[in-house]
Protein backbone atom coordinates (compact mmCIF):
# COMPACT_ATOMS: atom_id res chain seq x y z
CA UNK A 1 0.00 0.00 0.00
CA UNK A 2 1.44 3.35 -1.04
CA UNK A 3 0.40 6.21 1.23
CA UNK A 4 2.35 9.08 -0.27
CA UNK A 5 2.94 10.62 -2.74
CA UNK A 6 -0.44 10.44 -4.40
CA UNK A 7 -0.38 8.92 -7.87
CA UNK A 8 -0.30 11.62 -10.59
CA UNK A 9 0.69 14.27 -8.04
CA UNK A 10 2.69 17.22 -9.35
CA UNK A 11 6.04 18.27 -7.86
CA UNK A 12 8.30 21.20 -8.73
CA UNK A 13 12.00 21.05 -9.52
CA UNK A 14 14.09 21.26 -6.36
CA UNK A 15 11.24 20.04 -4.13
CA UNK A 16 11.57 17.12 -1.76
CA UNK A 17 9.20 14.22 -2.38
CA UNK A 18 8.16 12.20 0.65
CA UNK A 19 7.55 8.44 0.13
CA UNK A 20 5.60 6.24 2.54
CA UNK A 21 4.44 2.70 1.86
CA UNK A 22 3.47 -0.43 3.79
CA UNK A 23 4.69 -3.82 2.61
CA UNK A 24 2.90 -6.93 3.89
CA UNK A 25 2.82 -10.68 3.36
CA UNK A 26 0.79 -13.40 5.09
CA UNK A 27 3.94 -15.43 5.89
CA UNK A 28 7.27 -13.58 5.69
CA UNK A 29 8.86 -10.68 3.80
CA UNK A 30 12.37 -10.92 2.37
CA UNK A 31 13.40 -7.73 0.54
CA UNK A 32 12.32 -4.54 -1.22
CA UNK A 33 13.57 -2.16 -3.88
CA UNK A 34 12.25 1.34 -4.62
CA UNK A 35 13.49 3.30 -7.63
CA UNK A 36 12.55 6.36 -9.65
CA UNK A 37 12.66 5.54 -13.33
CA UNK A 38 10.93 5.40 -16.65
CA UNK A 39 7.63 3.64 -17.30
CA UNK A 40 9.38 0.31 -17.98
CA UNK A 41 11.10 0.38 -14.59
CA UNK A 42 14.59 1.34 -15.71
CA UNK A 43 16.54 3.41 -13.19
CA UNK A 44 16.76 7.15 -14.04
CA UNK A 45 20.32 8.42 -13.44
CA UNK A 46 19.06 12.04 -13.38
CA UNK A 47 17.14 11.24 -10.20
CA UNK A 48 19.75 8.85 -8.81
CA UNK A 49 17.17 7.35 -6.46
CA UNK A 50 17.40 3.62 -5.88
CA UNK A 51 17.08 2.06 -2.43
CA UNK A 52 16.79 -1.56 -1.38
CA UNK A 53 16.93 -3.59 1.76
CA UNK A 54 16.47 -6.92 3.45
CA UNK A 55 13.37 -7.17 5.64
CA UNK A 56 11.65 -9.79 7.78
CA UNK A 57 8.33 -10.30 9.50
CA UNK A 58 4.91 -10.00 7.92
CA UNK A 59 4.88 -6.19 7.57
CA UNK A 60 7.31 -3.34 7.01
CA UNK A 61 6.82 0.44 6.95
CA UNK A 62 8.91 2.20 4.28
CA UNK A 63 9.72 5.90 4.65
CA UNK A 64 12.18 7.96 2.60
CA UNK A 65 12.62 11.16 0.54
CA UNK A 66 14.17 12.26 -2.73
CA UNK A 67 14.80 15.68 -4.25
CA UNK A 68 13.47 16.44 -7.74
CA UNK A 69 16.41 17.42 -9.99
CA UNK A 70 16.25 20.80 -11.73
CA UNK A 71 16.19 19.08 -15.11
CA UNK A 72 13.64 16.36 -14.32
CA UNK A 73 11.52 14.98 -17.13
CA UNK A 74 7.82 15.87 -17.00
CA UNK A 75 6.88 12.34 -15.88
CA UNK A 76 8.62 9.60 -13.96
CA UNK A 77 7.45 6.58 -12.01
CA UNK A 78 8.27 5.40 -8.51
CA UNK A 79 8.59 1.61 -8.75
CA UNK A 80 8.12 -0.56 -5.68
CA UNK A 81 9.25 -4.20 -5.81
CA UNK A 82 8.72 -6.44 -2.79
CA UNK A 83 9.84 -10.07 -2.52
CA UNK A 84 8.52 -12.49 0.08
CA UNK A 85 10.40 -15.39 1.71
CA UNK A 86 9.08 -17.77 -0.99
CA UNK A 87 10.61 -15.49 -3.68
CA UNK A 88 7.22 -14.29 -4.92
CA UNK A 89 7.62 -10.78 -6.30
CA UNK A 90 5.02 -8.01 -6.23
CA UNK A 91 5.52 -4.72 -8.07
CA UNK A 92 3.57 -1.50 -8.11
CA UNK A 93 4.35 1.75 -9.93
CA UNK A 94 3.18 5.29 -9.26
CA UNK A 95 3.30 7.99 -11.95
CA UNK A 96 4.49 11.42 -10.79
CA UNK A 97 4.57 14.73 -12.71
CA UNK A 98 7.34 17.35 -12.52
CA UNK A 99 7.57 20.99 -13.63
CA UNK A 100 9.68 24.13 -13.17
Amino acid sequence: TISTPEEHSEHIWGAEVHIEASFADDRELKSYEVIVGDEAGSHDHDFNYEVSGTISGTSYEFHDHFTVPDSASMMRWVHFTVTDAEDKVTTQSWMLHFAE
